[in-house]
């Protein structure tokens, strides 16, 4: 590989890691995303700050994904998704375990753009997440990722046929797994290759509400032209390491942090240069590429910004 883009190269996806608090601790979780130490952001701030991002750092068209720990626990998060400049596209990753009536309250007071669901079944319930599949499938462009946990391969299966047999209203993906306890490069799991045969060839897509795709959803790798899935196969066999490539961080990807420290991206590399925080009341943000000095690229969104090898 030479370059990566995507199809709407001057858009960005921002990233809000808004809290630590979750009530879930899965054994393979970053344990800074769930220990519970930053609890609730200001909502004034909040809202000065993601307006900023739009008038000043990048007018295009932008997505905001709310992350955890688990973002649905906020309790302002339908006042900050309702007072947000419309310009945003707006989702969250959730981990699908508030109540059936959270889920319809949610849906019906604001106009998520995508929601995306983890299924961790160290403690997710089976039946929950099928209904609340079955809620918000019909109303916003959702994705389901099952992660890939190799202690309970069989339920990952078992949840995957309930889905497809059920005819949900969801795109389902299988998500490996990189181990951010234990090592500190973001290198997947050791899966074996039938394993990993099935990340790769199994497929279901049921959305019922589609995206209207203003900002980057499929990849170009050196010039042709793939679906996300294609970057869950680069992490399934360790093929996602770009250190020493030139990342357009910043413009095209924002990361903030629980701390509301801001960042240009998710990995270790952006992590050392922070370009504020959230909370300051003046924002001076940096959009210049940097030089990846990350072993492994860590997430989907920080792999779809637009990069190339230097020469």
């Amino acid at each position: 590989m030479l370059e990566i883009t995507n199809d709407q190269p001057n858009s960005m996806h921002a990233e809000w890691v808004l809290t630590n608090v979750c009530n879930y601790k899965c054994s393979y979780c970053d344990p800074r995303l769930n220990e519970g130490t930053h609890r609730w952001p200001n909502l004034k701030d909040s809202l000065r700050f993601w307006n900023y991002v739009h008038s000043n750092v990048n007018e295009n068209n932008k997505m905001l994904t709310l992350t955890g720990g688990e973002p649905t626990l906020w309790p302002n998060l339908i006042p900050f998704l309702q007072g947000i400049d419309s310009m945003y596209e707006t989702a969250i990753v959730s981990n699908g375990s508030r109540s059936l009536k959270y889920w319809d309250t949610l849906i019906n007071s604001v106009d998520l753009t995508q929601i995306t669901i983890s299924v961790h079944f160290e403690y997710a319930d089976f039946e929950h997440l099928c209904k609340v599949i079955d809620i918000v499938g019909h109303s916003s462009c959702l994705t389901v990722l099952i992660m890939y946990d190799i202690k309970n391969i069989q339920l990952c299966k078992e949840f995957a046929e309930k889905v497809v047999d059920l005819n949900l209203p969801c795109r389902l993906m299988i998500k490996p797994i990189t181990d951010r306890t234990y090592t500190k490069d973001n290198k997947a799991l050791d899966y074996t290759i039938e394993q990993k045969k099935f990340i790769q060839e199994f497929n279901y897509n049921n959305q019922n509400k589609k995206s209207n795709n203003k900002t980057a959803v499929d990849v170009y790798i050196d010039g042709v032209k793939y679906n996300i899935s294609k970057l869950l196969e680069l992490v399934a066999e360790n093929k996602h390491s770009f250190k020493g490539w030139i990342c357009n961080t910043g413009y095209n990807r924002l990361v903030v942090w629980y701390d509301g420290n801001v960042y240009g991206a998710q990995c270790s590399t952006a992590k050392k240069k922070p370009l504020g925080n959230i909370k300051n009341t003046h924002h001076d943000i940096d959009v210049n590429p940097i030089i990846c000095n990350t072993n492994f690229c860590a997430c989907i969104p920080d792999i779809r910004i637009p990069k190339r090898i230097r020469q």
